[in-house]
């Protein structure tokens, strides 16, 4: 919906709020437009039709800077106490209360309600484990078969045919990382130069490659060169068909298309064979920053893994052992971005990351607060203010409760 049909609906629920469910559109389309005052408005008004509804009650936690002390947090106290709700409600409930017990800075009893806020989560979900054994299996199997085809087609003189496979890919930036990595801001950041067209986690890449059939061809044994090369070429058509047909590809100072789908960090040896002049953006942050935060958010669909500490701990640690592979096959070609860095030198690492995608830099890739596009992502407040550090260091009020991740982590060679 644009954002002036969206001003004038919420105008007219104003005056005659009797809809719960275009309340609750109308509050996400504002959120995610960064207006959170008519936002809140319309979860207020919400709540006087619906007084127990559990995902208004967690928006509002959510979308307030502070809730100490407001008619939310009477609300979400008492919410605690009923016996009505199911596991997806408790667990909008748990993820409400556990944030108010954060800005109470009441840490244990904050870490003891995300624990049962994620725990009802994978309940609603009917989750008997995460889907995180289907991440480690993946980057495991990124890595052999990437090692395995490289030494194959070295030695088979093929490497030149890929020059001209379809095009050079200078058009095309792909940002990856981990869920809470920051990866939304840097996106937002090149977003403010004209030339670029943000795609937003849309997984055009994974669609691609599954329906080239591709990873089956790398499985297969024997090689077949012609076959994987038809594969490649199939995918690379398919990606981009749906990149050039995206709504706001036809403006004609669009040079640069930022694709933020985090998972494409186990298709970056396909992307890089397929598009030569194609760029990487790999957005990096302290590994307990990064683990907590993406434990402590209600993600709606994907990212099961982040329901539990261990879990998340495990594919955090395959994912960078795949990441220092890719660093080390792809070079220069993947630039990456230090998420402390960024929001601590930002005039410093805008500049490189708008030199690294050729893109001239200007004083608005500094104000990424002052964007007017959506932010569907988890970040959705974070991005809506000026670039800061408040969120560095954060993993340390948990610090106890995360030994287990430590070790594991120190383990596995990543310091902390």
């Amino acid at each position: 919906m644009q954002p002036e049909n969206l001003r004038n609906l919420f105008n007219s629920l104003i005056s005659f709020p009797q809809d719960v469910q275009y309340l609750f559109d109308i509050a996400s389309g504002f959120r995610e437009l960064g207006e959170f005052d008519k936002a809140n408005r319309a979860l207020e008004l919400l709540l006087e039709l619906e007084p127990s509804n559990a995902e208004s009650i967690y928006w509002l936690s959510m979308q307030n800077k502070s809730i100490i002390g407001t008619d939310i947090a009477s609300q979400i106290e008492a919410s605690l106490t009923k016996n009505a709700y199911g596991p997806n409600e408790l667990s909008y409930i748990y993820f409400a209360a556990a944030r108010l017990r954060e800005q109470q800075h009441c840490w244990d009893d904050a870490f003891a309600f995300y624990e049962r806020a994620n725990l009802f989560h994978k309940q609603a979900l009917c989750l008997w484990n995460t889907d995180a054994v289907h991440y480690l299996d993946q980057c495991e199997f990124a890595e052999r078969m990437d090692r395995e085809w490289r030494i194959f087609i070295e030695n088979s003189s093929y490497e030149e045919k890929f020059s001209n496979l379809v095009d050079q890919g200078e058009d095309l930036v792909f940002i990856v990382g981990l869920p809470r990595c920051g990866s939304t801001l840097v996106e937002t950041i090149l977003a403010m130069a004209a030339e670029s067209v943000p795609l937003g986690e849309v997984g055009f890449l994974a669609t691609a490659i599954r329906e080239s059939n591709i990873l089956s061809v790398l499985q297969a044994d024997p090689k077949d060169f012609d076959l994987y090369w038809r594969c490649l070429a199939q995918f690379a058509d398919g990606y981009r068909e749906v990149v050039t047909n995206y709504p706001t590809a036809s403006d004609p100072n669009s040079s640069i298309f930022l694709d933020k789908t985090l998972i494409n960090f186990l298709y970056l040896g396909l992307a890089a064979r397929v598009w030569p002049k194609a760029k990487f953006i790999h957005v990096e942050r302290h590994p307990l920053d990064q683990i907590i935060s993406a434990w402590r958010a209600r993600f709606k669909e994907g990212h099961y893994f982040c329901l539990e500490l261990n879990a998340l701990t495990k594919v955090y640690i395959a994912y960078s052992k795949l990441m220092e592979y890719w660093h080390s096959i792809l070079g220069e070609r993947i630039y990456k971005c230090i998420y402390e860095d960024l929001v601590s030198l930002p005039d410093v690492v805008t500049k490189e990351l708008a030199g690294f995608c050729d893109l001239d830099w200007c004083a608005e890739l500094m104000e990424p607060h002052s964007s007017k596009r959506l932010i569907k992502t988890g970040s959705f407040q974070q991005v809506r203010q000026p670039i800061n550090a408040s969120s560095i260091g954060g993993w340390r009020n948990y610090e106890n409760q995360l030994k287990d991740c430590i070790l594991l982590l120190n383990n596995a060679g990543i310091s902390i």
